[in-house]
């Protein structure tokens, strides 16, 4: 059929329903995306958001979805470090998990991972005297997406190969996201300036501040709150119906 790509091993349509090299091929993909997704590190409350249009679909023109289309643009197109900052709850989490799961989707490992685990990977290798493993197997990552970042418990020892590692990552083209709950006149304090000068100069600073958080859209309801005037008085009709 004109137009049709065919395997160059079976010269069958290439087709993982007619070609057993590509079904092969369907197969090797498919475990390989799974146990990328299962090294993933995101959490599984927001595994079903791999799409970045689900993130915006309610607000597909507002200031949350312009933000989002710079974190895409860096993880389609970018390379660095990109930092992701603002108060809680506005989405920080949600955005480096989509940016996971979609590299993911498009056959590129990426990993989310909090620093305090990452220092801790780091003292064992330390510890094992291997780390170069640890720089390795971290550099190897498309993206890698760093959630909670904080300066508590990093040690001396820590900082030059963490700055090492955004060293290598930079020079291999890959794109390293930064989240922290942090205000804008603290950002410096909160990164360190050599990490706040490394994102301003590569992914850039973005801002998660332009709305209110989203977790104030779901308020648990209250013991003492007060019934709605529907529930608190019956209506007419309710009270001939009893009264009848």
């Amino acid at each position: 059929m004109t137009g049709d790509r065919r395997c160059r091993t079976c010269r069958e349509v290439c087709t993982a329903d007619v070609c057993p090299c590509c079904a092969a091929e369907a197969r090797i993909t498919a475990r390989r995306t799974a146990e990328r997704l299962a090294d993933s590190g995101v959490p599984a409350a927001h595994r079903y958001r791999s799409a970045w249009g689900n993130l915006t679909i309610s607000e597909p023109r507002g200031p949350y979805a312009r933000t989002i289309a710079r974190v895409r643009e860096f993880v389609d197109r970018g390379n660095g470090t990109q930092v992701l900052f603002g108060p809680p709850g506005t989405g920080k989490t949600q955005a480096l998990s989509v940016a996971v799961l979609s590299t993911i989707e498009a056959g590129r490992p990426a990993r989310l991972i909090d620093p305090l685990s990452l220092l801790d990977e780091c003292r064992a290798a330390l510890a094992a005297r291997d780390p170069k493993g640890w720089l390795a197997r971290w550099s190897a990552y498309h993206v890698l997406a760093l959630d909670e970042f904080t300066m508590a418990e990093q040690s001396d020892r820590f900082w030059p190969r963490f700055y090492w590692l955004l060293e290598k990552r930079h020079a291999a083209g890959s794109r390293t996201i930064i989240a922290l709950n942090c205000a804008r006149s603290d950002l410096i304090e909160a990164l360190s300036p050599q990490l706040f000068d490394r994102a301003r100069g590569s992914g850039g600073l973005i801002p998660f501040e332009s709305w209110p958080s989203f977790r104030d859209e779901v308020q648990p309801p209250t013991e003492d709150a007060e019934p709605d005037a529907d529930e608190a008085a019956p209506s007419d009709a309710r009270q001939k119906g009893a009264a009848s």
